[in-house]
């Protein structure tokens, strides 16, 4: 429903494969943003469903993005959460958090075929504006089998400023390390700061 610049939206999405994503809430239009109010948010992927803790709210327009404590459980050990602001001008901070979120359920979501499991957590922090955010992330796959065969665990970390990447990933296997990668990668992430991908130098180094 929609009427004056507001509304109520309830989207419930069924897949033959048995995935099921429904949510409910309402939206607001305003002249300099938009904000979208959510009062129940849920995902079932096989035996396991994710459910939002509580009512959030997420906003966006000139004055940046906001999330307002968006946080979904599967009512294990698995948890999604993000919470804050990226705003134009000054200083934000926006945490995102994800726990035990099981790989297969992103390929059941993104319906492909590939045949890959593993326990994914991560955690990250982006600061300062969209016109210059400023990023922290650490990466980390457990458990993880490629067709049924088994295949090393990874982490790894991540920082942005413009106008590079900068990645650290290490594959391991019962503890044993195997392999190291360092890169740098030119990047634009802020908002019209040009091409995401400028041309310049690419560092990347395997051991």
């Amino acid at each position: 429903s929609y009427h004056e610049s507001a509304g109520d939206v309830a989207v419930g999405i069924f897949q033959k494969s048995g995935e099921e994503y429904s949510t409910g809430g309402d939206f607001v239009l305003h002249k300099d943003h938009n904000e979208v109010h959510l009062r129940d948010l849920a995902l079932r992927f096989d035996s396991t469903r994710w459910v939002a803790s509580h009512p959030s709210a997420i906003r966006w327009g000139s004055g940046g993005i906001f999330v307002d404590k968006v946080e979904l459980k599967n009512g294990k050990d698995g948890r999604i959460f993000v919470n804050g602001n990226v705003p134009p001008e000054g200083v934000g901070g926006l945490d995102i958090a994800i726990e035990n979120f099981q790989a297969a359920d992103l390929a059941a979501l993104t319906q492909t075929d590939l045949d890959f499991r593993g326990l994914v957590s991560t955690t990250a922090r982006i600061e300062g504006t969209t016109r210059a955010p400023r990023i922290r992330a650490a990466l980390g796959v457990a458990e993880a089998t490629y067709g049924g065969t088994r295949v090393p665990d990874v982490r790894a970390t991540a920082t942005y400023a413009s106008p590079a990447l900068v990645v650290h990933v290490e594959a391991a296997d019962s503890g044993r390390q195997l392999a190291v990668v360092e890169g740098r990668i030119p990047m634009n992430l802020g908002s019209g700061a040009g091409d995401l991908l400028p041309d310049a130098p690419i560092s990347i180094d395997l051991t």
